[in-house]
């Protein structure tokens, strides 16, 4: 996670308001545009320092059976004490009370572990060799929240009291949880007092289980963080033709799939062009469908942050696929040429994810377009 925090976060900032053709001057005449006074934009913090990181990396490299398998292991453990983080204080403190503090401390810890095959492989056809070098990659990190002073706890999400991301995930996300999709007017009365509930919208779950639903039935529902990263090399070489392909996947984590905004509502995107999945959301006559019944009206709140909105991040993608030839030194020479290659390559060809996966792209979540497939034939030529 990256902060940005601005140059003159140490000092108190204000801005000239500028009245709009209301205001007079000092003779009552109307002269147009008059700053009218300042306004505080930024609590300065006198006291603000850097963050502090203290990291332990362990690692080894190996080769073996003659350099034929290789590898290496990497585990780390880092602490970052005094993190940047911007207050988010409560109205009543007035306009501008926003500051940077030194607030919390974040462990993270990971590993990394990389094994490869690499040999030239004797085939028996004319003496020619076939070099075949396999390699794998898997990654995990995991970092947790072990301090939050008082005054950066409206910082994360959480309420401020007995839900905070004390001892979670810095990336865990917090919102309502949703259960469905109310299928009659009995589950309705059966449920939860719930403003704006009604057949076809969705349920939120009573949390505190006190009878109605309220923004105490909030809580954690997921992070973004996944349980592991990997990737897949294959590299062939046999005469003047090379082979490549790379697959690279993540397992877990949760993301934000936004087009849903633009799939499922007509209600939260009013103006815009609607998804195919519009087209079979909740009537009576389709009541098994995950799509809230259509409304030009968000009586249920169904904009706002929830699990609705959140699915699974794991795929696995095709990242690059090659062909290529490098003609014969005999040919190069002819061309006058000191180097050649003939090649056709494709990158993210294909994705895989899960069954359920309504994203897009998993690589790029909430309403950003999926990473383009790209196809090229090149020719490398140096003089």
């Amino acid at each position: 996670m990256t902060t940005y925090v601005p140059r003159y976060a140490t000092q108190s900032l204000f801005t000239n308001e500028q009245d709009e053709g209301t205001a007079y001057d000092i003779t009552g005449s109307n002269s147009g545009t008059l700053p009218s006074g300042f306004v505080r934009a930024q609590t300065g913090n006198a006291d603000l320092k850097w963050e502090t990181s203290t990291q332990i990396n362990l690692g080894v490299d190996f080769e073996l059976f003659r350099n034929t398998v290789y590898g290496s292991f990497d585990w780390y453990e880092k602490e970052t004490r005094d993190i940047l983080t911007l207050t988010q204080p409560i109205a009543t403190l007035g306009e501008g009370a926003q500051k940077w503090v030194n607030g919390g401390t974040i462990e993270n810890a990971g590993v990394e572990l990389v094994l490869g095959y690499e040999k030239w492989i004797e085939t028996g056809l004319l003496e020619d060799e076939l070099l075949v070098d396999i390699n794998f990659n898997i990654s995990s990190t995991e970092n947790t929240v072990t301090t939050l002073p008082a005054d950066v706890v409206n910082s994360f999400g959480g309420n401020g009291q007995d839900k905070t991301i004390l001892g979670r995930s810095i990336n865990s996300v917090y919102g309502y949880v949703a259960d469905g999709i109310f299928q009659s007017q009995a589950e309705v009365e059966e449920h939860a007092v719930q403003s704006g509930a009604a057949p076809g919208r969705i349920r939120w779950q009573d949390l505190d289980a006190n009878g109605v639903i309220d923004e105490n039935d909030q809580d954690f529902f997921a992070d973004t963080d996944p349980d592991f990263i990997y990737g897949m090399n294959f590299t062939f070489k046999y005469k003047a033709w090379d082979f490549n392909m790379f697959w690279q996947g993540v397992k877990g984590g949760q993301i934000r799939n936004n087009w849903r905004l633009f799939t499922d509502f007509t209600s939260l995107n009013i103006g815009s062009n609607y998804g195919a999945r519009t087209l079979d959301a909740w009537t009576p006559e389709n009541a098994n469908s995950d799509v809230p019944a259509l409304t030009l009206i968000d009586n249920n709140g169904e904009g706002r942050q929830s699990s609705f909105f959140w699915e699974e991040g794991t795929y696995l993608k095709l990242r690059n696929i090659s062909v290529g030839y490098t003609p014969t030194l005999d040919f190069i020479e002819r061309m006058g040429l000191n180097d050649a290659r003939i090649y056709l390559q494709a990158q993210n060809l294909l994705t895989i994810t899960p069954d359920g996966t309504l994203s897009e792209d998993p690589e790029t979540p909430n309403e950003v377009f999926p990473v383009p497939r790209r196809i090229t034939f090149g020719l490398e030529f140096s003089f």
